[in-house]
């Protein structure tokens, strides 16, 4: 389908491949091309087209699926997962031949070479975006053995999570449950943990229930790589929880066992979580710098989406920054990679943290439509995250244009799906939106323990930045209250919490 070398050719001639080939070039049926960066040919589209029409050579087909089917062996596959590198563009490059074997071994009820082709095409897909990956050929391994059927029952929930069709991901990972009993422990780790990838997002406390089931089987199976994964992952749970001291000794603790294992992959994402903990705590410089260390490090790996992360990563910090040009030019950047991936969910996230800091700017109720775009977008894709994050700002900027009862809807609504997500970063800053909401509509004791609640939660969460927020929020309202004195101890307590390292400087 795509571009060959001459070992290429001969492993699906069965020999005599030099003369062929001679005899095509001659004729000027070939032309040049690069395969994983060395020379190659490919044969003209209509070459192929007139060959297909004379006939098949099902020996012929056997021998391409076998030699494509090496791009499945399950050692290669781990070192891309880890360390992408030069050998993920040859797999790029094999997409076309990948696609053209699994069918044809689907068709002759070829297990091993479907298998390899459609785990080749998974990773593939893991890096470079859900629409490479082809639902139907993953689900079609359903009927293979149990560990078989177990990969490729999460690798579809994966591509179908990323594709924004929740429900069908549900579905998938529901079927992969009932197989986790039949597998070896390493294999049940490898799957728990990529199911909790997949739930982390709308139900971080199951994931992190999946997390610890996955280190007792990783423990079982003597896995340390597994384990050094799980650490990291668990530690991104307790962050979305709010634990935050918590998740940064956990990301710490995980990154030695990453670099022993050789997992560049997993060390950017990890480096990228704590510079999101450093970011909250609001220490912008040191964050930057960790996440552009991630940047480089997913990039020299190939993964497309986890670089699409970070320009986002790095687009909010530059607004921070007041550096709008830099979060733009991040932000226009990650928004094509993630439209290139094909990946919906990834696509809602960003849209929605540059309608969030488009509102924070200032625009008032021109930003009111991208706001409510992404907020479909995050409805159809199902984040929930995302949702609650964009009924905050719904509701802040109908507080700031004096639309209150459209306001408290959608705080309230932004409270509620926070309590159920367990987020209590969200969940403290939509109730100091609501706090101040309620006292400015008379309700002033209620409005006073909304305003606790959130600033308890923040605390709590070790979210610097947003609790100073808040308790300048709070501050004011006391003041339009005539509680000067309790304003004035508000904005102390403020300054305090601004106050931040030496080499960040102040807020």
């Amino acid at each position: 389908a795509d571009g060959f070398t001459i070992d290429d050719s001969e492993a699906v001639t069965g020999g005599a491949a030099l003369r062929l080939l001679r005899r095509l070039r001659d004729r000027s049926l070939l032309e040049s091309t690069e395969v994983a960066g060395e020379p190659g040919m490919r044969l003209f589209r209509a070459v192929r087209d007139f060959a297909r029409e004379q006939g098949r050579d099902e020996d012929a087909e056997r021998r391409h699926g076998l030699r494509v089917a090496r791009w499945g062996e399950e050692a290669r596959l781990r070192k891309l997962a880890r360390q992408g590198g030069p050998e993920l563009v040859g797999l790029v490059q094999a997409r076309g031949d990948l696609l053209l074997a699994a069918e044809r071994a689907r068709a002759r009820g070829d297990g091993d070479v479907l298998s390899a082709c459609v785990f080749a095409l998974a990773a593939l897909a893991d890096l470079r975006g859900p629409a490479l990956a082809p639902v139907d050929l993953l689900r079609a391994l359903g009927d293979a053995d149990a560990t078989v059927a177990l990969r490729g029952r999460v690798s579809a929930a994966s591509v179908l999570h990323g594709q924004g069709r929740p429900q069908d991901a549900m579905r998938e990972l529901d079927a992969a449950d009932v197989l986790l009993a039949d597998v070896e422990p390493a294999e049940a780790a490898r799957a728990l943990l990529g199911m909790a990838r997949i739930l982390g997002a709308s139900a971080p406390s199951e994931a992190m229930e999946l997390t610890r089931r996955a280190a007792r089987a990783a423990q079982q199976a003597g896995a340390e790589d597994l384990l050094a994964a799980g650490t990291a992952l668990a530690a991104g749970w307790s962050h979305a929880l709010g634990e935050s001291a918590a998740a940064q000794a956990g990301f710490e603790t995980a990154l030695p066992g990453l670099r022993a294992a050789g997992d560049l992959r997993g060390e950017g994402h990890t480096l990228a979580a704590l510079a999101r903990i450093h970011a909250e705590r609001g220490r912008p410089r040191r964050a930057i710098g960790l996440h552009e260390q991630a940047l480089a490090l997913v990039r020299e790996v190939g993964d497309r989406l986890a670089e699409a992360r970070e320009l986002d990563a790095l687009a909010e910090l530059h607004v921070t920054q007041e550096d709008w040009g830099a979060a733009e030019e991040c932000w226009d950047e990650a928004m094509e990679v993630a439209r290139e991936a094909g990946d919906r969910q990834l696509l809602a996230l960003i849209a929605a943290h540059r309608a969030v800091a488009a509102r924070r700017s200032g625009e008032g109720e021109a930003v009111r439509p991208r706001l409510l775009e992404a907020l479909e977008l995050a409805r159809e894709t199902g984040e929930v995250r995302t949702q609650a994050v964009l009924l905050c700002q719904l509701g802040e900027l109908d507080l700031e244009l004096g639309h209150l009862p459209a306001a408290r809807v959608s705080l309230l609504r932004a409270v509620a799906g926070a309590e159920r997500l367990g987020a209590p970063d969200l969940e403290g800053t939509a109730r100091g939106a609501l706090g101040e909401l309620l006292c400015g509509l008379g309700e002033v004791q209620e409005g006073r323990e909304q305003l606790e609640r959130g600033r308890a939660l923040l605390d709590g969460a070790q979210r610097r930045l947003d609790l100073v927020e808040l308790l300048e929020r709070h501050a004011g309202v006391e003041a339009a209250l005539g509680e000067r004195a309790a304003a004035e101890r508000l904005l102390m307590l403020a300054s305090d919490a601004a106050q931040l390292s030496q080499l960040d400087g102040w807020i």
